[in-house]
């Protein structure tokens, strides 16, 4: 089978954002803003199943353009961890705190919560 070669239009990070596809804009940081010190890796924020599938650098230097190492493949699963709620034992005319622990606070968008 051909392997489907990146074009242009699957840019998931550029410094020139006009050139990053829309859905992937601000979603990918790179580790270490500074180049120089020869870390290229990516942090990519707010996954969804959608951004399963196959990745690979490509390095733009003045006079060529380099693609380095193999594609590298990315399984999104769905999110499977539910928040905890813990509360005290509750005595009327007292005040109460009600704990709410939630997945994804390590992401760069914190998770909506709603108390009904």
């Amino acid at each position: 089978s051909k392997k489907k070669k990146c074009q242009d239009s699957d840019i998931i990070f550029h410094p020139n954002h006009n050139k990053v596809r829309s859905e992937f804009l601000g979603q990918v940081l790179l580790l270490d803003p500074d180049v120089g010190q020869r870390n290229c890796s990516i942090m990519i924020n707010d996954l969804t199943t959608s951004d399963s599938g196959s990745y690979q650098l490509r390095v733009n230097g003045l006079n060529k353009t380099s693609t380095l190492g193999p594609r590298t493949n990315l399984s999104v699963k769905d999110l499977n961890q539910r928040p905890t709620v813990t509360n005290p034992p509750l005595t009327e005319g007292q005040q109460a705190t009600l704990t709410c622990t939630a997945p994804g606070l390590c992401s760069s968008s914190p998770p909506k919560i709603t108390w009904m």
